[in-house]
């Protein structure tokens, strides 16, 4: 597997953000087709990487659609890297290498240049919670890292019900807090989706929780413990 030099990286990202600050959009988002390689012209921009630290076929292919086929992308990029250290995962140049060249076609068929933000869709501005879950392929697979319970008889139970609320992204995922604590996350997914609990009901939830303890405090809770305490807060 490839991904992009620093130095390209950071050659492309101040191209794009010189047009961004000047309310353009670079025209190469135009083109339906793979243009990074003449953005270069006979610049080396890509390096191969060493298997052993992670590896994604590219024969993989993504669903064209929309957030309806989130779920199966998420299994096909999360499947592929869920054996992987998730500290190497975080690297800004495996993701933009993807989401400008392996899944280009993919990018510009679901993040539309022209109505998403190129900075949060195309590039990865951190390795927080929110970059991860924003980027147009570090998303997929960072929301079945996040969701994946390999002692379920299915394994992506907690995505599928994820990714059924759309609202959840903002609220819940990127609350680095929130993600990150895997118990207390599973748990609130679990209970807004089979309580049916409304935007405003889990926002609330989610307040009256931090205020009480702080979510961090929740790592002495089991499961069902978590669960017990989530449902009497409802």
């Amino acid at each position: 597997m490839k991904i992009i030099r620093e130095k390209s990286l950071e050659k492309l990202k101040n191209y794009i953000f010189k047009s961004l600050n000047n309310n353009e959009i670079p025209f190469e988002y135009n083109s339906k087709e793979v243009w990074i390689d003449n953005f270069f012209e006979n610049e080396i921009w890509e390096r191969e990487v060493d298997k052993r630290i992670y590896d994604l076929s590219d024969t993989i292919r993504l669903n064209f659609g929309d957030s309806k086929t989130d779920i199966d992308n998420i299994k096909i990029i999360h499947g592929a890297l869920k054996n992987f250290s998730p500290r190497i995962l975080v690297d800004e140049k495996i993701w933009v290498y993807l989401t400008h060249k392996t899944f280009y076609n993919y990018m510009i068929s679901r993040w539309d240049p022209v109505s998403a933000s190129i900075k949060d869709r195309y590039l990865l501005s951190g390795s927080s919670t929110r970059s991860l879950s924003r980027n147009g392929i570090s998303r997929l697979w960072f929301l079945g890292h996040i969701s994946f319970d390999e002692n379920l008889n299915n394994p992506y139970e907690i995505t599928e019900m994820m990714m059924s609320i759309q609202d959840i992204m903002t609220t819940i995922v990127e609350r680095p807090s929130t993600a990150m604590n895997k118990i207390f996350f599973t748990a609130i997914i679990k209970l807004v989706f089979q309580n049916s609990l409304t935007r405003d009901d889990y926002r609330n939830l989610l307040k009256r929780c931090e205020r009480i303890s702080g979510i961090s405090r929740f790592d002495s809770f089991d499961e069902e413990e978590m669960g017990h305490f989530l449902s009497k807060m409802i």
